[in-house]
């Protein structure tokens, strides 16, 4: 078992895809409408559903680290709030963001964090984005800095803006259903209780 061979890389490809799955429970667990039981099964969706069958691949471990960075940052993000946390989020964020696909799925940490955020009315919202709507700066800020700094020569590493575009309106869709999900599902677990305690009553 050599420690830098490629026996070492499939194990930490299977940690980071653990580690990922256990970042992904912290993260849904945070809406606070689903069932321990529920949690667990949508947790193991998340680790069997074959979204992505080249992840053992060595060749593109990079980007199996960037997806838990990405992951790891989103639940530090929603879950810690000392400027320490903010920093070491930043760093994973922009560690993980050599995935590009990533700079799009941003919106979904910095969502989450204004809906736990529960910010009511629209001096609530600029006190909010006063403190926090920083952080909506990361993938330009990162698009910036790559194209600046370390600007790459092949196409198929650069920022396709056709699939961008795509890709942008595949993530409003999915948001749009992802919304309209959570708040029927919140609504049908107020109904429950209020069904049960006037039962009880």
């Amino acid at each position: 078992f050599d420690l830098i061979g490629p026996s070492f890389f499939r194990l930490l490809t299977f940690v980071f895809f653990f580690m990922s799955a256990i970042c992904f429970f912290g993260i849904i667990k945070k809406f606070n409408i689903f069932l321990l039981s529920e949690l667990r099964i949508l947790t193991l969706f998340f680790l069997l559903l074959p979204f992505n069958s080249s992840r053992i691949a060595i060749m593109v471990f990079h980007y199996t680290s960037a997806y838990f960075y990405f992951f790891l940052a989103w639940y530090l993000l929603i879950s810690f709030k000392s400027s320490q946390a903010k920093v070491f989020c930043t760093l994973l964020f922009f560690a993980s963001f050599q995935m590009h696909s990533l700079l799009l799925f941003f919106i979904f940490p910095y969502s989450h964090l204004l809906l736990i955020s529960r910010v009511k009315g629209a001096n609530d919202l600029v006190k909010w984005l006063k403190e926090i709507g920083w952080i909506a700066l990361f993938p330009t800020a990162f698009w910036l800095l790559r194209t600046t700094f370390w600007p790459t020569s092949e196409n198929y590493q650069e920022v396709n803006l056709e699939t961008l575009r795509r890709s942008s309106l595949l993530l409003l869709v999915l948001g749009v259903l992802c919304l309209l999900i959570l708040k029927f599902r919140k609504q049908l677990l107020l109904n429950s209780r209020r069904y049960l305690f006037v039962t009880i009553v």
